[in-house]
């Protein structure tokens, strides 16, 4: 009966908002299961690896669409063995 309480009650998966390169950076290294754009970002160097399953949304609420630029010199996403 426990168990039941405890996954009743699981909240929904938190977002890391990221409208940086930095941020972007923190975000793909950090455990958030979604990954919402807040800008458009063009990048000032390579991001880390995505490691793990996530989901990351490029639509602002007022239906804005943000990009990822690699301004011709650095990669975007790159997905390691999950």
């Amino acid at each position: 009966m426990t168990a039941a309480i405890l996954c009743g009650g699981m909240p929904a998966a938190h977002a890391c908002t990221a409208g940086s390169t930095a941020e972007l950076a923190a975000c793909i290294t950090g455990n958030d299961a979604v990954i919402d754009l807040t800008a458009s970002i063009t990048l000032s160097g390579h991001l880390p690896v995505l490691e793990r399953d996530v989901t990351i949304n490029g639509q602002g609420l007022y239906g804005q669409r943000f990009v990822l630029d690699g301004a011709g010199q650095f990669r975007g996403l790159l997905r390691g063995s999950v």
